[in-house]
């Protein structure tokens, strides 16, 4: 048995913060503190579906940056060598950033299901 000490702060399990002892839910990570190992998957979880988000801008962003170098080398520089290599290099990069978009993508569709499955 567990005795209820006024004032005494318990620790998180999922963000080990300090919380009220008698709190039912993280007032920081939102985690219900009833059961623990459910509380730190849940959290793992949300950390690493945040993390899939980063990425996904990550590659927007490369995707809009192979844009800008099809246009800068094809209205902007008139050798047609140089034309040629920015054309390559936006490709490289606009192929790239679309497969980490795309993993990403199906990555955080998968978290998702399995944060459903968690809550259920």
């Amino acid at each position: 048995m567990v005795l209820f000490v006024p004032g005494i702060m318990a620790t998180c399990p999922a963000c080990d913060r300090e919380i009220p002892q008698d709190a039912r839910y993280c007032p920081y990570c939102g985690i219900r503190l009833n059961d623990s190992d459910e509380a730190i998957n849940i959290y793992l979880l949300r950390e690493e579906i945040a993390e899939t988000r980063h990425m996904e801008v990550i590659a927007v962003l490369g995707i809009l940056m192979s844009v800008v170098i099809v246009f800068v080398g094809c209205v902007l520089i008139s050798s047609v060598e140089t034309q040629l290599i920015a054309g390559l290099v936006a490709l490289t990069i606009f192929l790239t950033s679309l497969t980490i978009y795309i993993h990403n993508n199906l990555k955080r569709k998968r978290l998702l299901g399995k944060l459903r499955q968690l809550r259920s």
